[in-house]
């Protein structure tokens, strides 16, 4: 049996999040932070853990785990993972667990299902008819905000890059009573009118509040769509 573990805390301590909701597709074409070969072959899995350790190391050079980086915070490294994205397929067709990967770089790994189970949905009748199929495995993203033992939880994914320290961005957003803060994805499809956007999970703060998190599972499950 596993001992019971205590997750690290702190007034000086972010969460930097990183969530994983399905597979690669082992023979499709790689995403721009998997452009790893081998041998001149696509490898899923290097790629994978490749792009999971230049992240880390990125956000670990401009905390104050690195001398003279200028920062006064801390960080914890996790990972979100849903249980269909656990394991997965290489090019060759053998198996690689990805968590055991990302705790191989020190990344502290929670799997969660969906947030909002379909029989929870009670709003709109077309999130329930297609559950599937309208993206709510990002939903585990919502369990970010259970994180209550930070001051603040940063949304990364393996594109992001963390270039300098954040101590200015979270000092502010910390002084200001707003629950969260976000950069924008703008549409890359023409035309482009300036409303076809949408809010970029790849840097995302938040405040974590599981009082927040039952609000937001409640508002998806009885909201109209």
């Amino acid at each position: 049996d596993m001992e019971p573990t205590t997750l690290p805390s702190g007034d000086h301590n972010i969460a930097y999040v990183l969530s994983l909701m399905t597979c690669p597709n082992p023979n499709g074409t790689p995403s721009p932070e998997e452009q790893v070969y081998l041998n001149g072959q696509y490898d899923p899995e290097r790629s994978f853990y490749d792009s999971a350790a230049v992240l880390k190391a990125s956000i670990c050079t401009h905390t104050k785990q690195t001398e003279g980086s200028g920062s006064e915070y801390d960080f914890t490294m996790y990972a979100i993972v849903h249980p269909k994205a656990v394991t997965c397929l290489n090019s060759d067709g053998a198996e690689y667990d990805r968590v055991q990967a990302l705790q191989e770089l020190g990344y502290w790994v929670l799997i969660y299902n969906e947030a909002v189970p379909k029989a929870h949905i009670s709003g709109s009748t077309y999130l329930r008819d297609n559950y599937d199929n309208t993206g709510v495995r990002d939903l585990i993203k919502l369990h970010a905000y259970k994180l209550e033992q930070h001051p603040v939880v940063v949304m990364v994914d393996l594109t992001t890059l963390i270039l300098q320290p954040l101590d200015e961005v979270i000092n502010s957003f910390l002084a200001d009573p707003a629950k969260a803060m976000y950069t924008k994805n703008y549409a890359t499809t023409l035309p482009v009118t300036g409303t076809n956007q949408g809010i970029n999970t790849g840097l995302f703060f938040l405040k974590p509040s599981k009082e927040e998190f039952d609000a937001l599972k409640y508002t998806y499950a009885t909201s109209y769509y």
